[in-house]
């Protein structure tokens, strides 16, 4: 799961109701701050549908171009970015 060093924040909402949030780094399943093969196997079990445990964060953190879906376009743009290549993607459209 996600590094213990990741940053979290329980926000109270208008009703008085506590909501957990976690900061995602895309690209960075394991919270290391640092893009390693770890990240890249990580999100290959995703996208396999492995039935290794994975939790909310590390999931969003495989979705490199944002489409909801860990798939191979995130698997290359991951490979990409840990051979050093600049995989700067922009999830606006």
């Amino acid at each position: 799961s996600y590094s213990e060093d990741s940053i979290r924040a329980a926000l109270e909402d208008e009703n008085g109701n506590i909501r957990n949030y976690s900061v995602v780094v895309v690209g960075d399943p394991d919270g290391d701050d640092a893009l390693t093969r770890y990240d890249y196997n990580i999100a290959a079990d995703i996208a396999i549908g492995s039935d290794r445990f994975v939790d909310d964060v590390e999931s969003a953190a495989c979705d490199v171009n944002g489409d909801g879906v860990v798939d191979a376009l995130d698997l290359a743009l991951l490979h990409l970015g840990e051979e050093g290549i600049n995989t700067e993607y922009n999830l606006e459209g």
